[in-house]
Parts: C-alpha cells; structure tokens; sequence
C-alpha cells in the first residue's frame, strides 16, 4: 500500500521542442587552397571552443566536503569544464558545501558505499551522471540544476529541481522519491523520465 505522496510543480514549467540547427560555414571569394586553409582555421577554433573535460578524482576516503582541495586529484575542486570521479573503494560521504558547477560525475567504486550528499547549495550539472551499484546520490536539500542525464539510482528526500533545470533519467536510470510521508519534491524546472520513478515514501 502506497503512502500519500505530493509532487510540486511550479506554474513556470513549460515543455517545447526546438527545431535543430544546422550551420555550415560558407567561404567566398577566394582560392580552393585559402577555402581549405580558413574552413580548417574555423573548425580548429570550434574544437577549441568546445573544450576538453578534465577528470578530478576524490582521494579521501575517510569523506570530507566538497570544497577542499586537497580532497581531490589533482588538488583543485572541480569546475564547469570537469568530470568528478568519486570510486575510490571505501565507505564514506562527500558533503556538498559550496554552490560549484561540474562538466560530469562518476560516481561508486568496487567496494564500500560511496555517497555524494547534496545537502544545500545549488549543484549545477551540465553533462551525465553515472552511479554505479556501490555510489549513492542523495538529493536531500539544496537545488540540483543544469542540463543533464541522471543514470543509476538517484535518491531525493529533499530541496529541488531549480527552475533552469533540464534533468533527464535515462533508460538504466531510477529516481526514488524517497521522502517521509507527505513531503514535497519541488519540480521547477524540466525533467524527462525515460526510466523510472519510483514512489517509495517512508
């Protein structure tokens, strides 16, 4: 028997589809062997543009928070262009203390339980998620926003999906809603379930 369960959306939520948009670079006026040289310029700079994502690896495994540098290696915390790698085999919990943005986590190793606890700020995720069977992603506070794909389990007993949110379970992907009997789970943003949602209040 299920236990009543209260899902919150805000007025604000809204689903569109836009069309894609192809650009290819038009060169004129000049040499076949300029035209190569500039379309090869050009397509250099988007490479460089799109950038290159740097993993940064969580090392304590006595757990820690989030912003301490030398919890992490190398010694930086992650930024908008990094992949957090937390799978250092173990039992421990990363506490996230500080608002911070992130290109992509992993998260689980091969033994232990590793878990990452999003317990107030705001996490802005703007790439995939991977939980393996061994890492627990908590959502019980804070706001998790970005553009992203949740997969593995993620578990949300509290805070919210932010409003400029676009959050996608994939297909192997699972989000309990785990929260006591009768809590909110704010949804002010996008989110697109093609896994599963499972109502499991306690």
């Amino acid at each position: 028997m299920f236990s009543a369960i209260k899902l919150r959306f805000s007025p604000e939520i809204t689903f569109h589809r836009q069309p894609l948009a192809i650009w290819r670079p038009i060169v004129v006026g000049v040499s076949g062997q300029m035209k190569k040289a500039l379309l090869a310029l050009l397509f250099m700079g988007l490479t460089v543009m799109t950038g290159h994502t740097q993993t940064i690896t969580w090392t304590n495994t006595a757990g820690g928070n989030w912003s301490v540098a030398a919890n992490w290696s190398p010694n930086q915390v992650p930024g908008p262009t990094n992949t957090a790698v937390i799978s250092a085999p173990g039992t421990y919990t990363v506490a996230f203390d500080e608002n911070a943005a992130i290109a992509g986590m992993v998260l689980g190793g091969s033994s232990g339980a590793q878990t990452f606890s999003l317990g107030n700020y705001t996490f802005t995720l703007n790439g995939m998620a991977t939980i393996e069977s061994n890492g627990q992603f908590n959502l019980n506070g804070g706001t998790l926003a970005g553009t992203n794909t949740l997969v593995g389990t993620i578990n949300w007993t509290g805070g919210q999906i932010g409003n400029s949110a676009n959050v996608t379970i994939a297909t192997n992907g699972t989000l309990v809603l785990a929260g006591v009997n009768g809590s909110d789970y704010p949804l002010y943003g996008i989110l697109t379930n093609a896994g599963t949602i499972d109502l499991d209040s306690g």
